[in-house]
């Protein structure tokens, strides 16, 4: 450590004063990043000192920190998305950054959430960005296998996502779409919600195995899920009449060239059994996801005089659109993406590769 900086306002002072670290200052989850690094100052390799900061043109928290953990830990360098682990002050992911700074390969670390193979530990390191350090894990696996940065998109949206627990099985859904020459990447949600229910939904079945299953038949039978999900609805776990109070955010109205749409909240498990039969996909399927308050899901309508048409199901995660589906899990047109991309930009939404 520099002679300077001595105790901890020194510290927090010093990085007010460098390229973008007041832009770490401003945020929670930041400064409390700073606290542990703080903390564990007696495994700093370099002295604080020489720390010059980023180019105010870099606004990626994650990368700020990341650079500083660096700076004061490292060896080696460690790809900046991994900076989400001082943020987020969880100490497993930290214990990998640090493993990875002394020249280690992330293989080597201890509790990974999977044993990685020589070549997923490469892929691990060539991540995107501005991924999340459970989102590298994944991506690392899907590109190993010889997947496209397209199906990893897809897959790390669903259900599969960073569900680790049942890594063996997931692998085994990975392993059918690379078995796939022509695969539709709009379907691929929708199958992994279908083999989802069958295994590890509530009345699923550990025997459940995708092994050689063609595409064809996992789409007959996804379709013919669809089907039995809204004729078993009065008998479904949940109350028909259930309601929830949804996120604050109010209904919206679009009125353009080619017609006039309104983006609706479901609020109530009725409308969001009518919204999936309307449609033939497998909304319905979603309640206890919005019930936990992961996602919402919203009812794009286009309006035909007096009457409303349902055209497209969003699902929005917290402030994100991960979802944008039509009839029978069709993509949305041109005309119908401008419609989205224009609610986003109303309510500060981000739209993720849908």
């Amino acid at each position: 450590m520099g002679s300077a900086i001595r105790k901890y306002p020194d510290f927090i002072q010093y990085i007010s004063q460098r390229g973008r670290g007041q832009r770490l200052l401003k945020e929670k989850e930041a400064r409390k990043g700073l606290e542990l690094m703080w903390q564990m100052r007696r495994q700093w390799i370099r002295p604080l000192n020489e720390w010059k900061g980023l180019s105010r043109r870099v606004a990626d928290k994650r990368r700020i920190i990341a650079a500083l953990a660096n700076h004061l830990f490292c060896k080696y360098d460690v790809p900046a998305f991994m900076g989400e682990a001082w943020l987020t002050q969880n100490l497993e992911h930290v214990d990998w950054f640090l493993h990875m700074g002394k020249g280690h390969n992330i293989r080597t670390a201890e509790k990974l959430p999977f044993s990685l193979t020589k070549k997923e530990a490469h892929y691990f390191t060539q991540a995107p960005k501005k991924t999340t350090i459970e989102r590298a894990f994944r991506y690392a696996q899907v590109i190993a296998l010889g997947g496209s940065s397209r199906l990893y998109a897809e897959l790390v949206n669903s259900s599969m996502g960073v569900d680790f627990k049942h890594h063996d099985f997931w692998t085994e859904v990975l392993h059918f779409f690379l078995r796939q020459k022509e695969l539709p990447m709009y379907q691929v949600r929708p199958i992994i919600d279908y083999v989802y229910a069958q295994r590890l939904g509530v009345g699923g079945s550990s025997s459940f195995s995708m092994k050689g299953r063609s595409l064809k038949a996992v789409i007959q039978k996804m379709e013919a899920w669809h089907e039995t999900l809204y004729q078993l609805n009065e008998r479904a776990l949940y109350d028909i009449n259930t309601q929830w109070e949804g996120i604050a955010l109010e209904d919206w109205e679009y009125f353009g060239q080619e017609g006039a749409y309104v983006i609706h909240q479901v609020t109530t498990y009725k409308d969001l059994l009518k919204e999936g039969k309307i449609l033939g996909h497998c909304v319905g399927s979603y309640i206890h996801k919005i019930l936990e308050e992961e996602t919402s899901i919203w009812s794009v309508r286009c309006l035909d005089g007096s009457h409303e048409k349902h055209t497209l199901t969003v699902e929005l995660k917290y402030d994100e659109i991960r979802q944008v589906r039509g009839e029978r899990n069709r993509k949305p047109t041109a005309y119908e993406k401008r419609v989205i991309e224009a609610w986003a930009k109303a309510n500060y939404l981000l739209i993720g590769r849908y």
